[in-house]
């Protein structure tokens, strides 16, 4: 199919009197610009539904540059160049909306003096912007519509197949040196949720040296007033939905739990990795990470460093995790926390153990429960 600035080039020097041969070059050139831009705009973008600021940027400027040389042009000699441009304009229209927020022209800085100055064009916007990946990927349904919340997008690929179409776009996300450290950890979270190989990975490389991930204090917990990042990616793998099984990323999964596990003693999880951790507890190696953290963390507490977050309740989580599949186990490492740390949060949450374990070694470890919480509630007098 020829294009409009293809058809341009022909009419031009018939219908176009330009003495100035650079003149009719730039007019050419303009039009073949603006009309690549349209077109990519037409097709949603294809094939890769992406398309950078500074590319659209490159495509108003020659529209700008269009407008000024049909200006310039004397009638009828700028009636062809007038026709090819109307019916770009008119295809431009169709694929944007009016930009009543000034999305684009804030993007490129302009000014409200600078806004005034400018054509229709720059006022007018794709539905879904294209230099966004975020936007495409998460910010817009599977059937194409924009919504507001980019996790409404995520809980619904639980049950949507065509979230796999979305996978490769946000392994790219998540990857990209570029993107925002927020919108990364948004893709990381969606690929962790919809139990992908690529999420889980980037788990592991987080726990690798967590205070340098990229996104690390992009969320900030209200309480301790610490990164609760990893609490995000804990909870997003808590779920079971099903998807790590059909993948076959179910030991990809368990490793990434792992690899917080080996962790927890240094940064914070808002109660989040408990319930991870209760489905893969079982799983070999699981529950001797667990007991090096928490004696790694009991020697924390038992010293004098400054803790960031109640550490002695997480540690107890851990646990009260571990008590699903080996209670004895548990008792001893609740035990060994509250010996250095018997706080009563922490005191509160090691009640599930006792509820869960059965007979004389229940019965015991809740007298124990009691006993210490006795002794912080009524202190021996000195």
């Amino acid at each position: 199919m020829t294009g409009f600035a293809d058809r341009s080039a022909t009419v031009t020097p018939q219908g176009v009197t330009v003495e100035n041969r650079f003149v009719e070059d730039d007019i050419r050139a303009a039009l073949a610009v603006w009309e690549r831009m349209v077109r990519r705009l037409a097709t949603d973008w294809q094939p890769d539904g992406y398309y950078t600021v500074e590319a659209y940027g490159v495509g108003l400027r020659a529209r700008d540059e269009l407008a000024r040389l049909v200006a310039e042009l004397p009638q009828p000699a700028g009636g062809p160049l007038q026709e090819a441009m109307d019916r770009l304009d008119d295809e431009f229209r169709k694929f944007t909306v009016h930009d009543d927020w000034f999305v684009v022209q804030n993007a490129f800085g302009l000014s409200l003096e600078g806004r005034a100055a400018r054509g229709w064009w720059w006022r007018r916007k794709p539905p879904v912007l294209p230099w966004s990946r975020m936007a495409r990927l998460l910010g817009t349904d599977f059937d194409g519509n924009p919504v507001e919340d980019p996790y409404d997008v995520i809980g619904d690929g639980l049950d949507d197949p065509r979230h796999r179409e979305r996978v490769p776009g946000l392994v790219a996300l998540v990857g990209d040196p570029a993107a925002a450290d927020h919108e990364r950890l948004t893709a990381c979270i969606a690929l962790l949720e919809w139990g992908e190989a690529a999420g889980y990975e980037a788990v592991v490389g987080a726990a690798a040296d967590p205070g340098n991930v990229v996104w690390y204090e992009c969320s900030i917990d209200r309480k301790f007033s610490v990164d609760n990042t990893f609490g995000q990616l804990a909870r997003a793998m808590a779920f079971d939905s099903g998807l790590p099984g059909e993948k076959g990323t179910q030991a990809a999964r368990t490793e990434a739990v792992r690899a917080l596990v080996r962790i927890a003693d240094g940064e914070y999880f808002d109660e989040q990795l408990e319930g991870v951790l209760e489905s893969c507890v079982a799983e070999p190696g699981v529950i001797e990470d667990v007991e090096d953290v928490v004696r790694r963390g009991v020697r924390l507490l038992a010293g004098d460093a400054r803790l960031r977050f109640d550490l002695a309740t997480q540690l107890v989580d851990l646990a009260c995790a571990v008590s699903t599949a080996d209670v004895r186990r548990a008792i001893a490492l609740a035990s060994e926390v509250l010996a250095v740390a018997p706080g009563d949060r922490a005191l509160e949450h090691a009640r599930v153990i006792a509820l869960r374990a059965e007979g004389p070694e229940g019965e015991r470890f809740a007298g124990h429960l009691r006993n210490v919480g006795d002794a912080l509630r009524f202190p021996a007098e000195s």
